[in-house]
């Protein structure tokens, strides 16, 4: 029998309101515009029918017509996964307005399908609403695994502040110091990848967009960091030869040869790969016959590899400690510096 010839029976079944036999040739041979025909003739009170019918269209991705068959059966948690299915969000939010009781049930695919699109910190908030902030550890984990595998340090860093922003957030929720923990090595790690970028970016490419003082403060940074850590193996993709190496470029280039010539005699102390050996004892021999000085402009009497940096060029923060006048509060004090700021800001001086 073709196709013809099911429609025809299906017809004659619907006709003797042999409804059963009727979706069962429906179903078996994909004829939807029978079925949407069958869900609007059959009764309210036949659930068993319109369930077949409605699971049909909605596995055929019939978005429309399923959801006619479940509001006239009024199944709301088959209508809501319909709209999860087929990623109707704006609906399926629309309904959960009216039963909130089913939240549990959208916001952790929410939540997934927002990771999948790359809306990161969206999906934490869903994953926090669906009771899941285990899964968005075990997310973000992933992710910045999988960005540091790659060489993505910039997005590793976005997902390891991303965790620990999570663990602040389940530190407020358990009060377990664990997370304290947590959020403090998370963030650690996330200024050192952000920060290594510029390294890795100067390294590995032909060309940098990065003013050879970005790159010298970023490399003293990431080195001062890496050299405070307890377990530095942790810190995968991290190369303490390439910070190494971009400092003393950069430290030659810009006459400091003091530093530049602690960080090759560094180099010097490491197993270096062959094609780094012959260029690593060039510059060493070169610095040597320059003078032992540095710039102060540029070290500001610090120790070498030390510092409060910017995060927008790595340059020190010229940090100045000031005491309160008596009688003053934290929050007067506050309020203070704040229309200060304020002022200069409107003022454009």
């Amino acid at each position: 029998l073709d196709n013809r010839d099911w429609k025809a029976a299906a017809s004659i079944l619907v006709a003797s309101e042999e409804y059963a036999r009727a979706v069962d040739v429906m179903v078996s041979h994909g004829l939807t515009d029978e079925l949407i025909d069958v869900v609007r003739k059959l009764d309210k009170s036949d659930v068993v029918n319109l369930s077949r019918c409605a699971a049909a269209l909605h596995e055929k991705g019939l978005v429309v017509q399923a959801k006619e068959a479940y509001i006239k059966m009024g199944n709301t948690q088959m209508l809501m996964q319909l709209y999860i299915d087929n990623e109707k969000w704006e609906d399926a939010f629309l309904l959960l307005k009216q039963h909130p009781e089913m939240g549990d049930r959208v916001y952790l695919p929410y939540a997934r399908f927002l990771t999948a699109t790359d809306r990161f910190e969206e999906a934490q908030e869903a994953y926090r609403k669906a009771g899941r902030p285990d899964e968005a550890v075990r997310t973000l984990d992933k992710l910045s695994a999988g960005a540091v595998e790659m060489g993505r340090f910039a997005d590793a860093a976005y997902f390891f502040w991303l965790l620990a922003v999570q663990h602040a957030l389940l530190f407020d929720m358990t009060n377990d110091a664990v997370h304290v923990k947590r959020f403090k090595d998370f963030a650690a790690r996330a200024e050192i990848y952000y920060a290594y970028r510029t390294i890795h970016e100067y390294t590995t490419q032909p060309f940098t967009s990065h003013v050879p003082e970005a790159i010298f403060h970023t490399a003293r940074f990431v080195l001062n960091r890496l050299d405070h850590l307890k377990d530095e193996e942790a810190l995968l993709g991290v190369s303490r030869v390439c910070t190494l190496w971009a400092l003393g470029e950069q430290a030659r280039r810009l006459g400091c040869f003091k530093v530049a010539r602690k960080a090759y005699d560094q180099l010097s102390g490491m197993r270096l790969p062959d094609a780094w050996q012959d260029k690593v004892d060039l510059a060493t021999i070169q610095v040597r016959a320059t003078a032992m000085v540095d710039r102060d402009d540029m070290l500001s009497g610090e120790v070498m590899f030390c510092g409060e940096r910017s995060f927008i060029n790595m340059d020190l923060l010229p940090l100045v400690e000031f005491q309160l006048p008596e009688g003053m509060t934290l929050e007067e004090a506050e309020r203070v510096i704040g229309a200060d700021l304020g002022g200069r800001r409107g003022g454009g001086g």
